[in-house]
């Protein structure tokens, strides 16, 4: 039943990857990000209060959607910071930056695993007893879904507003990494 759920959420991310691309078009990556982390936070947050199965897929749909635009604009803006770094060094480095990503991805497991075993070890679930389950381990397994995920991905609110790259300065990156491709083209 919960691979039913996951299926649903990655399904509905199909369409979110669509719509978040239009948005991308109009308003820049780095605000389509911070749209798109906001309707995943507000995503996340039902799941505190839902205990009906059927109520859950509907707001996996919803997630989905705020999940459609992660994997598209994570790459989008890493490949904008690897043009501007092309245009300060006038080399590519690609490998370092996706290296700092897979450091990143690595630490944000250990970061769920420890969650994981907090909520659990809290809550008197050191040993797996479906017998022995307390409304409190209820709230924490629900806020392993909701709260803690939407608490990471308000982090990520505060990071996104701090990047430098905004539409207006994409373009300039682009134009200029252009430039610099012809000059290297007719050298």
């Amino acid at each position: 039943m919960i691979s039913l759920l996951l299926l649903i959420s990655f399904l509905s991310s199909i369409p979110g990857v669509l719509i978040w691309k239009k948005v991308d078009s109009k308003v820049g990556s780095k605000k389509t990000f911070i749209f798109a982390t906001i309707a995943w936070i507000i995503a996340f947050i039902p799941f505190i209060f839902i205990s009906e199965y059927w109520i859950a897929a509907i707001a996996m749909i919803f997630l989905g959607f705020g999940l459609g635009g992660a994997p598209f604009l994570i790459d989008l803006n890493i490949s904008n910071i690897i043009d501007e770094d092309e245009l300060q060094t006038n080399q590519r480095r690609e490998a370092s930056y996706y290296g700092v990503h897979a450091l990143l991805i690595r630490l944000s497991t250990i970061m769920t695993i420890l969650s994981v075993s907090f909520i659990l070890d809290t809550n008197g679930w050191r040993v797996y007893d479906p017998s022995n389950v307390t409304s409190e381990l209820k709230f924490g397994l629900k806020s392993l879904m909701s709260l803690f995920p939407a608490g990471a991905l308000l982090i990520s609110l505060i990071f996104l507003s701090l990047f430098p790259l905004n539409k207006k300065r994409v373009e300039e990156i682009h134009l200029k990494k252009k430039e610099l491709h012809n000059l290297q083209v007719k050298k």
